[in-house]
């Protein structure tokens, strides 16, 4: 991976080549700037180049907090990593647990303090959350259960306790979005 150069890096570089460009038209005489300082031109240049190099200093930058979020994808391929989880400090989640599809109960721990996004089945879900931004697709006909502790429980259609789940994931998040694609 090749870093970019910084802009001071390339004006530098324009400078070297614009004194040396200087330096080329005195040695060969030319009548352009056989009439002008040297010493004025140069000063001239330095200056110029000093107040382009604040003014770039102090040009507001924009936030690239957001843009170098990273998003993991989580999906795990056996129910022992699905139970682990997935855990991340900042970045977003995706996690596609699609796929998950046992006779026993399975419970998949998603912390992170960015937004979680789970794409599940909605048959046999169960959703235990105390994200306070929760958006669950309407095509999941899931329902709110009530509290449990300080967490919401949202259930799959047909699903009347947390219990009767085959799926539930346990999400420690700022935000959660749960789509069935």
């Amino acid at each position: 991976m090749t870093k970019q150069p910084v802009v001071g890096t390339i004006i530098i570089g324009i400078l070297v080549i614009l004194q040396g460009l200087w330096a080329l038209a005195l040695a060969l005489d030319l009548a352009l700037v056989r009439d002008i300082n040297p010493t004025t031109v140069l000063i001239a240049t330095l200056l110029g180049l000093a107040v382009l190099l604040i003014i770039i200093a102090l040009w507001p930058r924009p936030s690239t907090r957001e843009s170098t979020r990273e998003t993991i994808q989580f999906s795990p391929v056996s129910l022992d990593q699905a139970e682990a989880g997935m855990t991340a400090k900042k970045q977003d989640i995706v996690a596609d647990l699609r796929w998950l599809d046992s006779a026993e109960a399975v419970t998949v721990p998603i912390i992170t303090q960015a937004r979680a996004t789970i794409l599940a089945d909605p048959a046999r879900l169960a959703i235990r959350t105390s994200s306070p931004d929760v958006d669950i697709d309407t095509s999941l006909a899931m329902t709110w259960a009530g509290r449990s502790g300080s967490q919401n429980i949202y259930l799959g259609p047909g699903l009347t306790d947390p219990a009767q789940a085959h799926l539930t994931v346990d999400v420690a998040a700022a935000a959660l979005t749960v789509r069935p694609h």
